[in-house]
């Protein structure tokens, strides 16, 4: 998997902190902000549900079902998001 990244590659050197002293020091002070977030990012793959198709056949275990085509698992899916709300 490729890493991601943002932000910067490299952070501010000595030489730029010196350059910038006056309006980084107030009172002797100097607050340094660091924001660090990490993700976890994984793959999904949701698999479209199977339907029965009414055939059944006590060789196969499986010959009662079959994909679903993409119209009706569309439909699946609207019909369950309208449930949640």
């Amino acid at each position: 998997m490729e890493e991601v990244r943002c932000g910067y590659d490299e952070f501010i050197g000595k030489e730029e902190l010196e350059r910038r002293r006056e309006s980084l020091l107030q009172g002797d002070c100097l607050a340094i902000r660091c924001d660090v977030g990490v993700m976890d990012l994984q793959p999904m793959f949701i698999e479209p549900p199977r339907q029965r198709t009414g055939h059944d056949d006590d060789e196969d275990y499986e010959s009662g079902w079959e994909d679903a085509d993409d119209t009706e698992y569309v439909r699946r899916c609207l019909a369950a998001q309208r449930n949640r709300t």
